[in-house]
């Protein structure tokens, strides 16, 4: 929109140190659960669509898309769609 525009934005922050417990453990179906617990909360607020902000819990996607009727912007689509669109072949990245 340019200008001095900004999203309007809802934000649900979890304590990383309970998910990093349930990842140390393995138990990524119980960390997808509280991260789906946590898109379900953002739907109810009035989110138009979910943004992951860590890499590592794309990997709980699916279990919390099973929670919300919303869609989630996966960081890899959108990369993907991109190198694609630029007709890339090779590409790096830094995580």
């Amino acid at each position: 929109m340019g200008g001095l525009h900004s999203a309007k934005c809802i934000l649900y922050s979890v304590d990383f140190d309970e998910i990093e417990r349930l990842q140390s453990a393995g138990k990524w179906e119980e960390a997808g659960k509280r991260i789906g617990d946590a898109a379900c909360s953002l739907e109810k607020a009035g989110a138009d669509f979910i943004i992951i902000c860590t890499n590592t819990m794309h990997k709980v996607v699916d279990f919390v898309q099973e929670k919300i009727r919303i869609p989630i912007l996966h960081i890899a689509d959108a990369t993907t769609n991109q190198i694609k669109k630029s007709n890339l072949h090779t590409v790096g990245l830094l995580g």
